[in-house]
């Protein structure tokens, strides 16, 4: 084997993020992001949605860690950026305030995750499709993944939970795929109020037909273990447990 063949075989480290398209909802712009595999090469794509504070090129580097190193080469890492220059996807911080306060810009990321979810599905198949959000992110993954209804492969809503001053009316829900596989995580140090509607979101996913693993990290602060990470990566890859 001569130097040049040699050195095409390596498998390189994903490369720094790149603008792979962007998306147009109402007037608003989302820019979509690549890192690694262009989804028009890839065999499954990881989905990421950054949180209020942070941006997608900053969060798509995290979703790099959900990479098994035999896996480089066959996925596409993409993040979707909130729109114009604003890091927010629905106005008010407040998971329990009302819906009728988040519209209509919850709809308008909700629809610019759908754009993105079938843009790639000319490309790869929506059951090799995962979501990955944190905090708002999170949410909003939640959120899109109980109107959609889609078989994708694994949401991962790390520090999510569904919205709205109550979850007593699930008129949002359409019918669950049962084979997407939902985890669910929590810092220790959170409202009483939050760690409720945690409950809830698991319990309510879970009549609703979802296989979901729910996890507090009692130790956390507001961030992102470790642990969760390599939890996220085992779903993603992995069976669900119990299965």
């Amino acid at each position: 084997m001569d130097q040049q063949t040699a050195s095409s075989n390596v498998r390189r480290p994903p490369d720094q993020p790149r603008v792979w398209n962007e998306l147009q909802v109402n007037r608003y712009e989302f820019p979509v992001y690549v890192v690694g595999t262009d989804p028009e090469q890839a065999r499954t794509a990881v989905v990421c949605v950054h949180n209020r504070t942070s941006t997608p090129e900053r969060f798509i580097k995290l979703g790099l860690s959900l990479l098994l190193p035999e896996e480089v080469g066959n996925v596409a890492i993409i993040a979707l950026g909130a729109p114009g220059n604003s890091t927010f996807w629905y106005p008010k911080e407040a998971f329990d305030a009302p819906l009728e306060a988040q519209h209509p810009y919850l709809e308008f990321s909700i629809a610019a995750l759908e754009q993105l979810c079938l843009r790639l599905a000319e490309h790869i198949s929506i059951e090799d499709i995962s979501l990955f959000g944190f905090a708002d992110g999170g949410c909003l993954v939640l959120e899109y993944m109980v109107r959609c209804g889609y078989p994708l492969n694994a949401v991962l809503a790390l520090s999510g939970v569904l919205l709205g001053s109550s979850l007593e009316s699930s008129d949002r829900f359409t019918t669950a795929s049962t084979r997407t596989k939902v985890l669910l995580t929590i810092g220790g140090g959170i409202s009483a109020a939050l760690r409720v509607r945690f409950r809830q979101t698991e319990q309510l996913l879970k009549q609703f037909g979802y296989k979901v693993i729910a996890l507090t990290y009692e130790r956390r602060p507001d961030t992102i273990a470790p642990d969760e990470l390599a939890m996220a990566r085992n779903i993603i890859y992995g069976t669900f447990a119990g299965e």
